[in-house]
């Protein structure tokens, strides 16, 4: 069973552990790519509008 914090977030579409230290959360989900250009290794985790 997962603990509370361990639960999937709606607003976001993801839990604890799916993403590292720091991450940019953009208004649009359609910027990602566009920032994702200027940043060594990004990886795209998940989408929710």
């Amino acid at each position: 069973m997962l603990k509370d914090n361990q639960a999937v977030k709606y607003h976001i579409k993801c839990s604890e552990g799916d993403i590292g230290k720091y991450c940019i959360v953009p208004g649009d989900p359609d910027r990602c790519e566009k920032i994702a250009k200027y940043l060594d290794d990004a990886e795209f985790v998940t989408r929710n509008r």
